[in-house]
């Protein structure tokens, strides 16, 4: 599995693994820190296992 930081998906470019956690409003931009890979606590991405909901 990899534990690494995602880098956070700019307007010109593209994160394969983002998607949007439930709490997350659409207008949002897709961050990190609103994709349900992503566990706040330690700030790391936990692709493939979804970190919140």
């Amino acid at each position: 599995m990899d534990n690494r930081e995602c880098p956070r998906v700019e307007p010109e470019g593209f994160c394969g693994r983002f998607e949007r956690c439930s709490s997350s409003l659409i207008e949002e931009p897709e961050y990190c820190e609103v994709c349900r890979f992503y566990r706040d606590r330690d700030s790391v991405c936990r692709w493939p296992e979804p970190a919140q909901e």
